[in-house]
């Protein structure tokens, strides 16, 4: 089973590696910008060449299309030759990149480790965490004399409660009116 903190940190350090060879890349790219000074004649000069791109390829698409018209049919041995490339083929060549993607994923993430470690002991990062523990450790002692003071006022008010509260005993219950009785028919007199 493979160590928690290595699962769970390795993406970390491939996105740490991958934003410093990020960052590295651009400075490089900037100081080369920077330090070339025919950079103007370069562009001239490529606007020169385009301007005429647009003959040039239908010259070069007339060629193509000469020879193309020029070759024999397909031989049989390229008929072959496509049924050998067939998904095993292509499954090798998959593979090679995958596994050419998960050397770059490993390249990345141990960069990222070597950053995250020239990180922790740059002196600005040592600084910005001691001054982060130090505001955690206020809050903590605030939030806990806050916890102490409210429970001290909810012991009190329950105190106070229950001085207040007069036991009363139950009161006696009244007895049940009589049903009135029911008034008799008035007897015929005879």
């Amino acid at each position: 089973m493979p160590n928690t903190t290595t699962t769970v940190t390795k993406p970390l350090y491939a996105t740490v590696g991958a934003a410093d060879r990020l960052y590295e890349a651009i400075v490089e790219s900037y100081d080369q910008v920077r330090d070339r000074a025919e950079v103007n004649a370069r562009v001239e000069k490529l606007r020169g060449q385009l301007a005429n791109l647009p003959a040039e390829l239908q010259d070069q698409l007339q060629t193509l299309r000469e020879r193309v018209a020029k070759l024999p049919e397909v031989p049989e041995e390229v008929t072959e030759l496509r049924a050998r490339l067939a998904p095993e083929e292509l499954r090798k060549s998959a593979d090679s990149y995958l596994k050419s993607a998960i050397d770059l994923y490993e390249e990345l993430a141990g960069r990222g480790e070597q950053t995250v470690e020239r990180l922790r002991h740059d002196e600005r990062v040592e600084r910005a965490e001691g001054l982060y523990r130090d505001a955690l450790g206020l809050a903590q002692d605030t939030v806990g004399k806050v916890v102490n003071a409210v429970s001290g006022t909810a012991a009190e008010a329950e105190e106070t409660v229950e001085a207040t509260v007069v036991e009363a005993e139950p009161a006696p219950k009244a007895p049940r009116a009589k049903k009135a009785a029911k008034p008799k028919a008035a007897e015929p007199e005879a």
